[in-house]
C-alpha cells in the first residue's frame, strides 16, 4: 500500500510513520510494504522487522505504474524469503524503472 492508502484505511491523517506502522501491523498480516513516494519505502518482514529504503534515483518522468512495479518484485522476493533489506532496495529500483516512461506510452522491457 502507499502512505495515503494506509492513512485512509487507519483513519489517521497526522501520526508519524512509526505510529502508523504499529497500527498497521496490528491489522495487516506480515510481510507487507508501504511506499512513501520521494521518501522511499518500508518493507515489514514476517517477524515485524522494518526495512526502510531511501530513493536512490531522482530522475522521474512519470509515476504511472511505479507502485505496481514495486509490489510485483517485492511480492516475488518475499515469497522466496530474500533478506528484507534487499527486498526494499530491489522494490525501489523496479519502481524507478517504471518511472522512466510517460504513462503507458510504450512498453518498458526492463521492468
Amino acid at each position: 500500500i502507499d502512505e495515503r492508502e494506509m492513512r485512509l484505511g487507519l483513519q489517521d491523517r497526522l501520526s508519524p510513520m512509526p505510529v502508523l506502522l504499529d497500527k498497521a501491523s496490528q491489522n495487516i498480516k506480515t510481510p507487507f510494504a508501504v511506499t512513501l513516494g520521494y521518501d522511499g519505502s518500508i518493507y515489514i518482514d514476517e517477524n515485524g522487522t522494518r526495512h526502510p529504503c531511501p530513493v536512490f534515483f531522482k530522475e522521474i518522468v512519470d509515476t504511472t505504474g511505479a507502485g505496481d512495479a514495486f509490489f510485483l518484485i517485492v511480492s516475488l522476493l518475499a515469497q522466496k524469503k530474500i533478506p528484507g533489506d534487499l527486498i526494499s532496495f530491489m522494490g525501489n529500483c523496479y519502481a524507478w524503472l517504471a518511472t522512466q516512461v510517460i504513462g503507458n506510452k510504450k512498453a518498458n522491457s526492463t521492468v
